[in-house]
């Protein structure tokens, strides 16, 4: 009854366990090179997205609904921050290694974050929440122009970290190709 109810829920909250499995197992060779842990960063950013996406869903009240999306603007932006960091280390990209533009990396995010967590003063990333009346997972959240900023972000971070990971892998040996 509750899969067929809630698909979404079930589908997150596994999302947040493999992920969570996934950081743990990689835990352990942590020291083997540096693009490990950003990779275990983003694994456990990706499980608190997950984790906070599936409480929104089950949210039935306004007040925990913008506190769960919350937490999901602010996991969703760690994740990108730390895909494209990781994708750097991974494709072996030594001028952006250092703590300069590692945190250059992290600005956007930073100020996606800040946009959320201040949006009760301006409204730019959401408007409105509307919970459906017969406490189904259909909650809706009206967007503002802010979204769409965010949305381009994540998009632009994900390309690129893509990108760099392509590119890697055209230039690499057979095995690297397949780990690419």
């Amino acid at each position: 009854m509750f899969l067929r109810e809630n698909p979404y829920v079930v589908i997150l909250a596994m999302t947040a366990i493999v992920s969570s499995c996934v950081a743990l197992t990689v835990w352990v060779r942590r020291e083997v090179t540096l693009s490990v842990r950003p990779f275990i960063g983003m694994m456990l950013a990706i499980a608190a997205y997950a984790t906070a996406a599936a409480a929104s869903e089950l949210s039935h009240s306004v007040k925990t609904l913008m506190f769960w999306t919350t937490l999901e603007y602010i996991a969703s932006n760690s994740v990108i921050a730390l895909y494209l960091t990781f994708s750097l280390y991974f494709t072996g990209f030594k001028l952006w290694l250092i703590r300069r533009h590692r945190r250059l990396i992290w600005l956007v995010p930073l100020f996606n974050i800040s946009l959320v967590m201040t949006n009760r003063l301006h409204g730019l990333v959401w408007t409105d929440f509307t919970i459906h009346p017969d406490n189904s997972h259909l909650n809706i959240i009206h967007h503002g122009a802010g979204y769409y900023w965010i949305a381009a972000c994540f998009y632009i971070y994900v390309v690129t970290g893509s990108a760099f990971v392509t590119r890697s892998s055209l230039r690499a040996s057979h095995l690297h190709r397949r780990q690419a």
